[in-house]
């Protein structure tokens, strides 16, 4: 008889085991331990629950007394915040915030977990499903991020990004997935543009699906194109920074990656409506890619070379030569080929 499981109760029981056994792990090695990041983030927070308006991301404790607009958004701070909020309801505001930085980050990986025990089964049948769900629970590295006290971004941008995945696989189910997927892409820019990769890989995917298959594709293609545009512009005037919204930055979403992700959406909307062969198809995103290109180069030419161009150049031999997230592939071939690859 083949082999049934209950994926929604694997998934809570293995939430569950993880969520226990880390929380033990860091209360019996020391309790919590934040990094600079995390202790960043963990001001950011305190700043939006003390007041700091939703659109104001300045950090008073950097570059004083002039302060340092961060390139940030508030929506992590935004739940995390609620996560203190409501333990204020059980425990004093010391306490609340302890316990919110236990809970928040095993929280996120609940989410992450089902969207692999969802992606797993269509991939791969139930037995495959079952196999993914347990090898990426069983990924040392993988779990990192959601250790008690890892309250940057990284474990939201993770969870956005496998559920964003997970839509895709039935990307040409249902229009309401397929907005769903556009929604979360454009989010996790938001966040951070750390996922900018995956989401142009994303777009990739389905601008190929759509040129393999056609008339068939084409209408989940203009959903999520004018889902995507729609998100764009939302977020702009909904989470973005003042300072932000109008400007072409690089290293945040801003006016830049907005004006980019709304021509693109509807961009590939109107390239839906095309009826004629593959190679039509081709030329089409070709066109598309193009005027794309030369809109980025009209509105921030900087950002072309790179999420950092606009930062000071004496600050990498002192600075970002240190931080191995913002290398390029060039550097990280040849200073760790095997994390390259990887």
């Amino acid at each position: 008889m083949p082999l049934k499981f209950n994926p929604v109760l694997v998934t809570v029981s293995l939430w569950l085991l993880l969520a226990l056994s880390m929380a033990a792990n860091t209360a019996a090695t020391g309790g919590l331990s934040l990094s600079t990041d995390d202790a960043m983030r963990l001001a950011q927070t305190r700043d939006l629950l003390s007041g700091q308006s939703w659109f104001d991301t300045t950090q008073w404790r950097m570059n004083a007394p002039f302060g340092l607009p961060m390139h940030w958004s508030h929506i992590v701070d935004a739940g995390l915040g609620a996560t203190i909020l409501f333990f204020r309801f059980f425990a004093n505001a010391k306490a609340a915030e302890t316990l919110a930085l236990y809970a928040w980050p095993m929280l996120l990986l609940l989410p992450a977990l089902f969207a692999i025990s969802r992606m797993g089964p269509r991939l791969a049948g139930p037995i495959g499903g079952l196999f993914a769900l347990l090898l990426g629970a069983s990924c040392a590295t993988a779990m990192e991020p959601f250790r008690p006290g890892s309250i940057d971004h990284h474990n939201v941008q993770l969870a956005l990004t496998l559920w964003m995945m997970a839509l895709l696989v039935d990307f040409d189910r249902s229009r309401w997935i397929a907005a769903g997927a556009a929604v979360l892409a454009c989010v996790s820019l938001a966040v951070g543009l750390e996922t900018l990769p995956y989401v142009v890989i994303a777009l990739l995917a389905v601008v190929m699906w759509w040129i393999v298959e056609g008339e068939t594709i084409a209408p989940h293609m203009r959903v999520f194109g004018l889902t995507f545009a729609a998100a764009s512009l939302l977020l702009l005037g909904g989470a973005t920074a003042a300072i932000y919204r109008f400007a072409p930055v690089c290293d945040t979403f801003s006016g830049f990656y907005a004006a980019l992700g709304m021509a693109g959406g509807c961009g590939l909307a109107a390239l839906s409506f095309l009826r004629k062969s593959r190679a039509y198809r081709v030329a089409g995103f070709g066109a598309l890619a193009i005027a794309l290109v030369a809109l980025a180069a009209a509105i921030g030419p900087q950002c072309l070379r790179g999420p950092y161009a606009a930062i000071d150049p004496r600050l990498g031999p002192v600075w970002f030569s240190r931080i191995q997230e913002v290398q390029s592939p060039f550097t990280l071939a040849s200073q760790a080929p095997g994390e390259c690859l990887a």
